[in-house]
């Protein structure tokens, strides 16, 4: 009997881990798949966590810890000058020209070589975010409704009276975002998004209608997809923003968010990878990354080791899909040819729960076709095992270990099957995968004897 390990709803608590769901993957047939592991693209040597990054002209620019560095396609890293502070937040965008910075409430231009602190005499209030749409740099003042525009393509200077009064409620901005030719002013418990109208005095205007009936709850949980922003609301739960927001965070995920400490330092990032668009969010105090899928509708935890995520924050550079470390200084490349997160293994699991009921019914075997043969030539992985546990009690404990070979280099046609498995009236399998092997399971079976 065919069942649905592979798309269908895990018991509760029990997100797929480390994989994603892919559908006609191999010959046509659904698929769950091993994510990206993590290729070590350079190490700006900072031993700091990466902040924020951002390309331009074909290179990146990289805030880890106080250094602002640039990094060149082919992994060359030089610092290029140093910030006032090396933690907290930190924002990065360019116009092309110039390269700015915002953080702690202090703005940096790098332009000609050069890295330059915008003067508080130049820069008429404290900037708390930043957003680069139509030519402008924009930034919200800390503790206020307002934001500022710096003049047209020219980062070094902003006018104290061009800026704008967000005024659906009296609520102090937290985050800028610039989604598709419109700018998003977020709020803590309201939103409104503005278009580049060209006026003279302030070059943006709020669009009609355009008031978002929530904020954000952390300031930097706010992540472009399409048309829209996604972001973590100030209730706690991800939506997709709009007039009309879309709710995005399943039961699970929402009850996962209120049970942390804070949520407040949560961030993420978008990114696009084989027809998937993900959005990454990461709640460092609660030590867990969520992850969901745009395109296809299903949410994932994503772990290094047993902890969040090791990626911060994520540029695109020259093809390569680059993200920086929460903690060491390090880039890494988002490679799906790569089964570990440097060096650091990747534990896949899957639980699903496919029986319950009053009945006793004996469970002869459990059958999960995958994608054999895929064992590395030496080291762990020549001999890839998957490990088989069982729940009786809907997913709250479970049983014994039961190994069984994935199947060496070649040996495609190796069968990944359990058998003799009891007699019960629950029935829930979990299936974990630590060997750094290539990770496709395309179908589950499970045969009983009624």
């Amino acid at each position: 009997m065919k069942i649905p390990f592979i798309s269908g709803e895990g018991p509760d608590g029990y997100l797929p881990i480390n994989l994603y769901f892919s559908p006609r993957k191999i010959y046509g047939r659904d698929a769950l798949v091993g994510r990206p592991g993590l290729l070590e693209f350079c190490d700006l040597g900072s031993s700091a966590k990466v902040r924020a990054m951002a390309e331009s002209r074909g290179m990146g620019f990289v805030v880890s810890g106080s250094g602002l560095y640039k990094v060149t396609p082919f992994g060359g890293s030089t610092l290029i000058g140093t910030l006032d502070y090396s933690s907290g937040n930190a924002w990065i965008e360019s116009n092309g020209e110039q390269v700015c910075v915002v953080e702690n409430n202090r703005c940096y231009i790098y332009e000609d070589e050069t890295l330059s602190d915008v003067e508080n005499d130049d820069l008429p209030f404290s900037p708390a975010s930043l957003a680069y749409e139509g030519g402008y740099f924009l930034s919200h003042d800390a503790n206020s409704e307002n934001f500022y525009e710096s003049d047209l393509y020219d980062g070094s200077s902003w006018n104290g009276v061009e800026y704008a009064i967000t005024s659906v409620k009296k609520d102090y901005l937290s985050s800028l975002y610039a989604v598709n030719g419109q700018v998003y002013a977020m709020g803590h418990e309201s939103g409104e998004v503005y278009y580049n109208s060209g006026g003279s005095d302030f070059a943006f205007s709020k669009i009609q209608g355009g008031n978002i009936p929530c904020g954000i709850l952390a300031e930097k949980s706010g992540a472009v997809f399409l048309n829209s922003l996604v972001a973590l609301d100030n209730t706690g739960v991800v939506v997709q923003l709009s007039a009309n927001p879309i709710k995005l965070s399943n039961e699970h995920v929402d009850r996962e968010i209120a049970s942390m400490t804070t949520a407040k330092d949560a961030n993420s990032f978008m990114f696009s990878m084989s027809g998937h668009t993900f959005y990454v969010i990461t709640f460092p105090t609660g030590n867990k990354t969520f992850v969901y899928d745009m395109v296809f509708k299903h949410w994932y935890e994503w772990r290094t080791g047993t902890g969040r995520w090791r990626p911060n924050c994520y540029m695109k550079l020259d093809k390569k899909h680059l993200a920086g470390d929460y903690a060491n200084g390090k880039i890494y490349e988002l490679s799906e040819t790569t089964y570990s997160d440097d060096g650091d293994e990747i534990i896949r699991q899957r639980a699903m729960p496919v029986q319950k009921g009053s009945e006793l019914v004996t469970f002869s075997s459990f059958e999960l076709e995958q994608e054999g043969g895929v064992g590395i030539s030496t080291g762990q992985g020549s001999d890839p095992q998957a490990v088989l546990e069982v729940s009786v009690d809907k997913g709250k404990t479970w049983g014994n270990e039961k190994w069984r070979d994935i199947g060496k280099a070649g040996k495609y046609k190796q069968r990944l099957i359990w058998r003799r498995l009891g007699r019960h009236r629950d029935f829930t399998p979990r299936v974990t995968v630590s060997d750094p092997v290539r990770t496709v399971w395309t179908g589950a079976y499970l045969n009983d004897n009624r």
